[in-house]
């Protein structure tokens, strides 16, 4: 009974620790994709962080009213 237990509690380990790493993973996916676009608005287009910061404050501004 008692190497069920282990086994399953080493399985348990197993499932939360490969979704963690599949969220990790995913996340730094994506921060590096955004990042990438911000670097390529930045040096093609003289888009900076703070232009799109203020972009999106508008929009945001602009769905509260409706």
């Amino acid at each position: 009974m008692e190497i069920v237990l282990v086994l399953g509690a080493l399985l348990v380990v197993l499932l939360v620790v490969g979704w963690i790493f599949k969220v990790v993973k995913s996340t730094l996916r994506t921060l590096l994709f955004v990042g990438f676009v911000l670097l390529a608005l930045w040096t093609v287009f003289g888009i900076g962080p703070g232009a799109l910061l203020e972009q999106i404050r508008e929009w945001l501004a602009g769905m509260n009213q409706r």
